[in-house]
């Protein structure tokens, strides 16, 4: 049952995900590490819409960013900090499939690591949808809850550090007040921004710092990296570092393409015989997520904060 649904992500190529919280699920379970597997996701994408789907929009206009974001300014370590007594990872199935070896790593060096990842859904919030129009079938339960569910990780566990790591901040989303923010556009860039400093927020609502992993692209020769899903995961580091930067007393960031393409782009699918993504996406072989965790905690513990990036990178292109 961990992966029992594929989806495309982002325009229908980034990811096979693992299975989800159903919708009334959410309230009555306590947040907790995650053990085997989740439970069966239902339908309620429809339902809790009224059996109605969303308009189909005209097509938003493709992002403009390259792969790789120009960065104006170097990146900069972060202030030293003593090392937290507790982590929490946040996240999708990217952070689902590395949560076990994360936790492991972080516990033989004495740190408390807990992991809330929380497959198919986004940490902010917002119905999700795909470049149609359509709702996930996943995605008005993602919407309704995810917010409390942050919440009451937060409370239940209080950890110093938050560590975030996802992906479906990329795609489209139905907003509270119902317009639709289409991601790689002016204004969904922006109302992503808004959404991404409320999600911080809740985060930090016991004082924990932030640290997000910009992720790596996937490697060449698989489904998944076709250019615009690299160009939209592209756009998203680039909003996710302007977001660090402008809040660098509480966020930082470390960077995965640094541990998955040691060589630059493109990034190789396999790194001295380890197959750290078997799927371009998610870190399913034991062997790759132990070798990956290992290379990322002690990033984790000393972040950075990013230099200036262009604005062409992160803002993108039309009013839509």
């Amino acid at each position: 049952m961990r992966r029992f649904v594929a989806v495309a992500l982002l325009v229908g190529a980034i990811a096979t995900l693992a299975g989800i919280w159903a919708q009334g699920q959410w309230a009555s379970e306590s947040p907790r590490p995650r053990v085997g597997s989740r439970p069966l996701v239902t339908d309620v994408a429809v339902a809790a819409a009224g059996g109605a789907t969303p308009e189909e929009p005209a097509p938003a206009p493709e992002p403009a960013a390259s792969p790789v974001a120009p960065v104006v300014n170097p990146s900069v370590p972060a202030p030293p900090q003593p090392p937290p007594g507790s982590m929490l990872l946040m996240g999708d199935s990217i952070a689902d499939s590395i949560g076990d070896e994360l936790s492991a790593v972080a516990s033989a060096s004495g740190v408390t690591f807990h992991d809330a990842s929380f497959s198919g859904c986004s940490i902010i919030t917002g119905i999700t949808t795909a470049p149609d129009g359509r709702m996930y079938p996943w995605s008005a339960g993602c919407a309704s809850n995810i917010a409390r569910y942050e919440e009451r990780a937060i409370a239940d566990y209080k950890p110093e550090v938050v560590v975030w790591m996802s992906i479906w901040e990329a795609v489209d989303r139905i907003l509270d007040d119902g317009t639709v923010a289409r991601f790689g556009t002016i204004h969904g860039n922006m109302r992503v921004l808004d959404e991404i400093d409320r999600a911080v927020g809740r985060l930090r609502a016991h004082g924990a710092r932030v640290i997000i992993t910009l992720l790596a692209p996937p490697p060449d020769g698989v489904a998944e990296a076709d250019i615009t899903s690299v160009q939209r995961l592209s756009l998203l580091n680039a909003l996710l570092r302007e977001y660090a930067r402008q809040h660098a007393d509480v966020v930082s960031v470390v960077d995965m393409a640094e541990i998955l393409c040691p060589n630059g782009r493109p990034c190789p699918y396999d790194i001295g015989g380890i197959v750290p993504r078997p799927d371009g996406v998610h870190f399913d072989d034991p062997a790759g997520a132990r070798w990956v965790a290992e290379q990322l905690f002690p990033k984790l513990l000393a972040p950075v904060i990013p230099g200036e990036v262009s604005p062409s990178a992160y803002m993108g292109v039309g009013h839509a």
